[in-house]
């Protein structure tokens, strides 16, 4: 999957990427850690778009945003818990 989200540029050129989840509330809703494995995966994958490629040849490419939109049902998720653990500072609580 890291290497697929990665590499996104090669299939589907864009200035920048977007995932959205909807129901997040129940997405790995049972199993903790794969939970924390994923948005650890997705932090990865985010800090590699923000930095720049360059003396790669025909890889080079501008640092460029990959942004994650979990919605979830209710404010009181797990999944919010687990944001703000895996994630730190890099995530904003819409209403």
């Amino acid at each position: 999957m890291k290497e697929c989200l990665s590499y996104l540029d090669e299939w589907l050129p864009a200035d920048g990427y977007v995932l959205v989840f909807t129901r997040c509330d129940f997405l790995l809703c049972n199993v903790l850690e794969d939970r924390e494995w994923l948005l650890g995966l997705f932090k990865e994958v985010a800090e590699w778009w923000a930095t720049p490629v360059i003396n790669e040849g025909r890889f080079n490419r501008p640092g460029r945003p990959f942004k994650l939109i979990l919605e979830c049902e209710s404010k009181q998720t797990p999944w919010i818990d687990h944001c703000k653990k895996v994630l730190e500072e890099r995530w904003e609580l819409l209403p």
